[in-house]
């Protein structure tokens, strides 16, 4: 796992390794390592971003029992954009003001379409420009950011089940996804703040 962390690193640099650390910081410092720990073959798994345009996370499991896993940019751009477009449909309110939603039902849903018509482009490996999101006020920015973080947190913790299971391509495809599911909202339940 160690020498294809190194090869993907050199080859496909990215920059957003800082968001899945800080999709991280939603989980218990303490609880996180003690719950990943009480997994043997999580001892020795590596995440990766990549600056790979497939909107796409995978996990790869060595016969070492060691494991990687790679979640590509184009995954990451894709669950920001869908967590902005549906945010930006939503009114917010607290004790000192509201804001409005900045997009009606109808535009949330063009504009998911077209995010989606996005994954399409990036599963072909185009290079696509991201789908400008309306600005929004300060809390639906703040709940926007956390709930794209709570997405990433979900997909990263849905490969390590993948690493947790020691799933590989010969298991069924949908226990395997089933089992990486159920994995990370364990995760989730046992070790979020």
């Amino acid at each position: 796992a160690k020498q294809d962390q190194a090869q993907e690193f050199r080859n496909y640099p990215s920059d957003y390794m800082a968001v899945v650390k800080q999709a991280f910081s939603l989980m218990h410092r303490y609880e996180w390592p003690h719950f990943k720990y009480r997994h043997e073959r999580l001892h020795s798994t590596d995440t990766l971003v990549t600056s790979r345009r497939a909107p796409v996370a995978q996990t790869a499991v060595y016969s070492d029992g060691s494991s990687l896993i790679k979640i590509n940019e184009g995954l990451v751009l894709h669950l920001k954009a869908i967590s902005g477009a549906l945010l930006a449909g939503a009114r917010f309110e607290d004790d000192d003001h509201i804001e409005p939603a900045v997009l009606s039902p109808d535009a949330v849903t063009d504009l998911i379409r077209r995010i989606n018509e996005q994954w399409i482009e990036r599963e072909q490996l185009k290079k696509v420009e991201p789908i400008p999101i309306p600005p929004v006020g300060p809390i639906a920015a703040e709940v926007t950011e956390n709930t794209f973080l709570a997405a990433l947190l979900f997909t990263v913790l849905h490969e390590y089940g993948h690493a947790a299971h020691g799933h590989t391509p010969d298991h069924d495809p949908q226990i395997r996804e089933i089992e990486a599911d159920r994995w990370a909202a364990h995760a989730l339940l046992e070790a979020a703040v």
